[in-house]
């Protein structure tokens, strides 16, 4: 029987938790990371003690960031109390930096990821297997495995406001800009939900949120000011991700060689889980990239961006544990017929060969 793992964290060690959170599903643990989106006018209490209620295990990850988090210390406190009264969750602290441990989990037995997720990993087999109460124990890699796939969606309003000179040209104002951001946000729910039916289970979607909410897997959205079509003006872009974990490839497959197109996503991230590395297998990954492509830029979050062919281009973040590759083009509507000329198994073996 799986068991429910409600896990607490910051979103800015979102790239670790993944990590652990896409393994755990991969064997056979539901993962709830989507708490967070609380729908409007809900209680953040009452929502995340309800997310509470049927999880077995609580997963808190301890970081600098995490000890700063209002958020992160009201959901540990429900824990704990929940703990107490109904005997679950299971509380288990995962240490992701040289931080202090809340003075609440002193003395707990926690699992240390500083240095490897994959490590924390067997820890938690060897020191909490008790809480798994199946035959099963926790498997790791021996080869690049596809963890995780992420679907990206993005709009710009075509409302503007400012415009220097051109100010008495733009007849729109501020509550018009946030009326087509609304809309636009409730279009790119709807496909982001369309793109996630096609592997979550509708038993595990909470069908009453209007943000998307499912185990296994999490949801981002971000709204940011960009340049509008004035001189000095500014419009604003929605844009949503739909991370699953654990994806089945064959449905990957299958979207992206025929339906692409239909779902709008204009990127696509494929992350591999790498086997336990060596000291540098970052560098030696993008040592190869190097000598073989042109960079024609490089972003802390999302690596060497290389042209893989004409107006198609590949973004690859490279760790010790993981490999991203995000899909984009300088063209949307050329996106769908290049991501599915894309045979991600095969680049997976080149970069890590």
């Amino acid at each position: 029987m799986k068991k429910n793992v409600f896990i607490s964290y910051s979103q800015k060690d979102k790239e670790k938790v993944s990590l652990f959170a896409s393994l755990l599903a991969n064997n056979n643990y539901d993962v709830w990371m989507d708490v967070k989106s609380i729908s409007l006018g809900e209680s953040i209490i009452s929502a995340v003690a309800k997310g509470l209620d049927n999880a077995d295990i609580y997963m808190l990850f301890i970081s600098s960031h995490s000890n700063n988090s209002p958020w992160v210390s009201e959901e540990l406190n429900i824990a704990l109390t929940k703990s107490v009264e109904k005997q679950k969750p299971k509380i288990i602290p995962i240490l992701l930096d040289d931080c202090i441990i809340p003075l609440t989990l002193t003395g707990r037995l926690y699992l240390d990821a500083r240095n490897s997720i994959q490590a924390a990993l067997q820890q938690l087999n060897k020191e909490f297997s008790i809480v798994s109460n199946c035959d099963e124990i926790i498997t790791l890699p021996n080869k690049p495995v596809l963890s995780g796939v992420v679907f990206g969606l993005s709009k710009t309003t075509n409302i503007c406001i400012g415009g220097g000179e051109h100010y008495y040209d733009n007849e729109f104002g501020h509550t018009d800009l946030i009326n087509e951001r609304e809309s636009i946000q409730r279009e790119l729910r709807k496909k982001a939900n369309g793109v996630l039916m096609n592997f979550v289970p509708l038993s595990d979607f909470d069908l009453q949120s209007p943000i998307p909410k499912f185990k296994n897997g999490s949801y981002d959205e971000t709204i940011e000011r960009v340049a509008g079509k004035f001189d000095a003006s500014v419009s604003e872009n929605v844009s949503v991700q739909a991370t699953i974990f654990n994806p089945e490839y064959a449905k990957i497959y299958d979207l992206v060689k025929n339906k692409l197109d239909k779902l709008r996503a204009n990127t696509l991230t494929y992350i591999f889980t790498i086997p336990f590395q060596s000291e540098g297998f970052d560098k030696k990954c993008m040592q190869k990239i190097q000598d073989n492509y042109s960079i024609i830029s490089y972003d802390y979050d999302e690596g060497a961006t290389i042209e893989y062919n004409s107006n198609f281009f590949i973004s690859i973040k490279c760790t010790l544990e993981q490999v991203f590759m995000k899909l984009h083009t300088e063209y949307g509507f050329s996106f769908s017929k290049k991501a599915a000329s894309f045979i991600p198994d095969d680049f997976i073996k080149w970069i890590t060969n």
